[in-house]
């Protein structure tokens, strides 16, 4: 094999990968996104397959005496396979064998079972992809998973979905004992937190169904900040559109005369209303943190107002003073 490591951006993992059970803990579980990183799944393989990660790598993520513990403890886990959350189940402990820098290689080496191989291999049309470097950053177990799950069906272009309460148990691995409340508490809650604030992945739930008083399954719905964002634009036009004529160009006028631009500049926001609808998209989603990694605000608005009078072929008089 080809000794120089070289990350994908992206890791691609079977769909019945990502919802099996695993029983790791966050740093085993940022291991197991570096192994299956470097799977290869276009080339043909018999037999067991051995990958080999630098271990300066993963020490940007996890300490090297946690690597060393993951590795003895890695050979030991299960990965528990449901069929479609039928009463069909198959186990496996897919690295029979995990090196730790030996013959000082610098290098984690780890051996996949032949007969598991198909299981980190075999995409097909279901396969779950998500980045790499934005999962190693996550540390909360049930956080990493959630990202996979909700990578899984952002992939089928689902941002609604439902999961009960038994699968999400299954895939999730916390405790059979774990209340609704303490789901909420100890799992969904926390993992809600790390993805909105290190992702910015917006997960919400809501009980889908019960039975009696018991919550039995639950909806969740996936909005980005960035989506979020634009929203708020929209309905920022939408309270806008619902002044009279003159109190909207009131408040545009308002809002044009803290960005300093030139009267020219000003003149034909407020005069052409494909412009001052322009401006006002930019100004919310400005405020609304659309644009937030533009060092020049104004001058990012200004120049997007003229290359939108370009491509309409309105011409704006910037020479044009009061």
């Amino acid at each position: 094999m080809d000794k120089k490591y070289q990350p994908r951006k992206n890791n691609y993992q079977p769909n019945r990968l990502t919802l099996a059970k695993q029983a790791y803990t966050s740093i085993e579980k940022k291991i197991f996104a570096f192994i299956v990183n470097q799977i290869n799944h276009t080339e043909q393989q018999t037999g067991n397959l051995t990958l080999e990660i630098p271990l300066v790598e993963v020490a940007k993520y996890v300490p090297y005496a946690k690597i060393q513990e993951a590795a003895q403890s890695l050979v030991k886990k299960v990965i528990e396979c449901n069929v479609d959350f039928k009463d069909e189940f198959r186990y496996v402990v897919p690295f029979p064998e995990v090196s730790y820098n030996l013959n000082r290689s610098g290098l984690l080496e780890v051996t996949i079972y032949d007969k598991v191989v198909p299981l980190f291999k075999e995409l097909g049309k279901e396969y779950t992809k998500y980045q790499l470097n934005v999962f190693l950053e996550l540390e909360s177990i049930y956080a990493q998973r959630m990202y996979e799950i909700i990578s899984l069906h952002l992939g089928r272009r689902e941002r609604v979905f439902t999961y009960t309460l038994k699968e999400l148990q299954h895939i999730l691995d916390f405790p059979i004992k774990y209340e609704n409340f303490d789901v909420k508490r100890f799992v969904l809650g926390p993992a809600q937190k790390e993805l909105e604030s290190k992702v910015g992945i917006m997960m919400e739930y809501i009980p889908s169904k019960k039975i009696g008083k018991k919550v039995v399954e639950l909806q969740f719905t996936i909005k980005t900040k960035k989506e979020i964002a634009y929203g708020l634009v929209e309905s920022d036009f939408e309270s806008l559109s619902e002044l009279d004529f003159h109190e909207q160009r009131r408040i545009v006028a308002k809002l044009v005369d803290e960005y300093n631009f030139n009267e020219g500049l000003k003149d034909a926001i407020l005069k052409n209303t494909s412009l001052l609808r322009k401006f006002i998209e930019l100004d919310r989603g400005l405020e609304h943190g659309l644009y937030s990694s533009q060092t020049n605000p104004v001058g990012y608005v200004a120049q997007s107002i003229r290359n939108e009078a370009t491509l309409l072929g309105i011409e704006i008089n910037e020479s044009k003073t009061n």
